[in-house]
């Protein structure tokens, strides 16, 4: 419907008409790819898509539905693969039946039969259906009620004209005795029936300035990158691409992603396209992309997106590891500023990206006063895994804020290095549980028998008695799997004496078994073995809930099928 009300605009452009019927054209084919063929039913003041009206308006003969109502039309249906030229053609129809400003004497259904469409069928009514409704058809202008259609000849003789013999309805229409002055007179009804409200001309002309100023044309882009790749001078070259800040502004200040990223890919290909001079044109292209990577656009892009939740995560993190290496401070700085959690998880995906060999610009802001850019500057630097950042995300171990010391505590985790399981071993008397267990639950990662034995002294000190029961288990899973043979005689004194944590006769039984199981040595399961006999209870159930527990977790980590 828009579509046709834009086709009776006095002053239409050709370039918006076409926007439109693209965009008819997408989402038909959208529509129909999810729904199927897509039948339309037609009421006297409206249509209908199973059982739903879809579109209603004043109950007017020459409304789109009145049109298609009292030209017998019972429904259209639009099938998997119209083409966008059939779809035009019904545009053309809608708006002719239904404007008396065309001059057009041929009802719906002569125009939808005469053009023959392939995939747009339509069903009429019965005949005595469609009397019906022609009797029933409102009367405009004063015309009587039985002259509505065309005027079929009466057989009667006018003066200048020749009888039509027996005026028989098959005779030819231009021979057809019909006077000028039998037509109706025009009232100011007719003269304005075809008027908008102030409400409807507006919203069509709201459309049509939308779509004036919408990205150019696929064509005209093509068009315009051709000529990028065959300019030959450097500095001719710059001065035409410069031309794509105010498109790829448009873009980004509109929130189209995908549109802004494939303009950006294809202005970063030409350089390589270049057989001479490549590293000036590509000094041009990057002097381009660096005015669209400036703070103050970035800033009102971020903005925009927290809108848009349909941006796909993958393309705009594309978008932004086309802006370059030189835009790594002006992302940094906009995690700061994003407040959707989508944005920033893009922004430091490229950053992972861009900063992979210059991880300075990231460990220059580890001392922002925001708790949670610094917390995304550490999960870049752990994407990151660089050796010899090991210091800066291990000062990070005494942020102030947890969530901080939390993610140091991944980033190092990354680390293969001395250094980062030094600090490791150190987090793991944190002042918070949560990152204390975390440092536990990292170190099972690899058997370190120093790390083992630091484990061991914490398990040792007065504090760990009052811990819960989760933290002791997780240090005791964390001791089995980093530990040796060289624990195993003081885990069975605990397994078989009890009272590590002087809490009763059971004390530390539990944990010592479970960490017996995680060891998993030879020796370390003739312990187990033996003790699951054991005439006292408490050992042999510690042993017991120990081999369960290994055996579900062994269970959990089989792959499927």
């Amino acid at each position: 419907m828009r579509t046709v009300e834009a086709h009776r605009l006095p002053t239409r452009e050709e370039d918006v008409l076409q926007r439109l019927a693209d965009d008819l054209d997408l989402r038909t084919q959208a529509c129909l790819r999810q729904l199927g063929d897509l039948t339309i039913a037609v009421g006297e003041s409206h249509l209908s898509f199973a059982g739903n009206v879809v579109y209603h308006t004043a109950t007017e003969k020459e409304s789109i539905p009145a049109a298609l109502y009292y030209a017998g039309v019972q429904q259209l249906t639009l099938r998997q693969g119209v083409e966008s030229g059939e779809l035009r053609a019904l545009v053309n129809i809608l708006r002719s039946a239904s404007d008396e400003g065309e001059q057009c004497s041929d009802d719906a259904v002569t125009l939808l039969w005469d053009q023959s469409l392939q995939r747009i069928d339509y069903t009429c009514v019965s005949p005595s259906e469609l009397e019906r409704r022609e009797r029933s058809e409102p009367s405009l202008g004063g015309a009587p009620s039985g002259d509505h259609g065309i005027p079929w000849p009466s057989g009667h003789e006018d003066p200048g004209h020749e009888a039509i013999a027996g005026g028989h309805p098959e005779g030819r229409s231009d021979d057809w005795a019909f006077r000028v002055s039998d037509a109706p007179v025009p009232t100011e009804y007719s003269q304005n029936r075809f008027a908008l409200t102030d409400v409807e001309a507006e919203n069509i002309r709201m459309v049509a300035r939308i779509e004036e100023v919408n990205s150019p044309q696929n064509q005209l882009l093509e068009i315009f990158f051709m000529i990028l790749q065959a300019e030959e001078s450097p500095a001719e070259y710059l001065e035409m691409a410069s031309t794509m800040v105010r498109l790829l502004e448009y873009e980004i200040e509109a929130g189209e992603v995908e549109r802004a990223r494939d303009l950006l890919e294809q202005l970063r290909a030409i350089p390589s396209s270049k057989t001479a001079s490549q590293p000036e044109f590509q000094a041009a292209t990057d002097q381009v992309i660096q005015k669209i990577a400036r703070p103050d656009l970035m800033v009102r892009f971020a903005a925009v997106l927290r809108s848009r939740p349909d941006v796909n995560l993958g393309e705009l993190t594309k978008l932004f590891v086309l802006l370059g290496t030189p835009a790594a401070p002006t992302l940094c700085d906009l995690l700061g500023e994003a407040e959707d959690r989508r944005t920033r998880r893009a922004l430091c995906e490229a950053l992972a990206i861009l900063c992979k060999n210059d991880v300075e610009v990231l460990i220059h802001r580890l001392w922002d006063s925001r708790w949670f850019v610094v917390r995304n500057l550490l999960y870049v630097l752990g994407r990151i895994g660089h050796q010899g950042v090991e210091r800066a995300l291990g000062e990070a171990l005494y942020h102030q804020d947890v969530r901080v010391r939390r993610e140091a505590v991944r980033a190092l985790s990354g680390i293969d290095s001395p250094v980062s399981r030094a600090y490791l071993n150190s987090a793991l008397r944190d002042s918070d549980r949560s990152v204390r267990i975390l440092v536990a639950q990292t170190v099972v990662k690899r058997v370190d028998e120093r790390g083992a034995q630091i484990l061991w002294s914490v398990i040792e000190s007065p504090e760990f008695t009052g811990r819960d029961a989760e933290e002791r288990t997780a240090f005791f899973v964390a001791l089995g799997r980093a530990g040796s043979d060289a624990l195993v005689p003081r885990l069975e004194k605990v397994l078989t004496r009890g009272g590590l944590f002087r809490s009763g006769p059971e004390g530390g039984r539990a944990e010592a078994a479970m960490a017996l199981a995680w060891i998993g040595t030879p020796a370390a399961f003739a312990i187990l073995n033996r003790e699951v006999t054991s005439v006292r209870e408490e050992v042999r159930r510690a042993v017991e809930q120990a081999l369960e527990a290994l055996r579900k977790a062994s269970e959990n980590r089989k792959p499927p099928g």
